[in-house]
């Protein structure tokens, strides 16, 4: 399994895998990168646990500042005003 990313941490503990985000800067916010990061560990596993990381993947994304100003723009029908976190 690749390990060499820049936002996530892969650690290995017999038959499980840890991911850690590894964005401190940015409060661990999700970027295009990580999810991209994230999903690629995904590569060497099977399917029932790539479907749970993708819902957890999914879920996190929600709680991102970029997606509340997202909905705030929609709802006030102005531009959006992404920032990365």
């Amino acid at each position: 399994m690749r390990t060499d990313f820049q936002n996530v941490i892969v650690e290995h503990d017999e038959s499980v895998v840890t991911l850690t985000m590894n964005r401190p800067e940015m409060l661990n916010a999700i970027n295009t990168l990580m999810l991209e990061e994230l999903m690629y560990t995904s590569l060497d596993r099977d399917l029932q646990a790539s479907l749970h990381l993708e819902g957890q993947l999914q879920e996190a994304a929600y709680t991102t500042a970029d997606h509340r100003e997202a909905v705030d723009a929609f709802l006030h029908k102005r531009a959006v005003k992404f920032t990365g976190t």
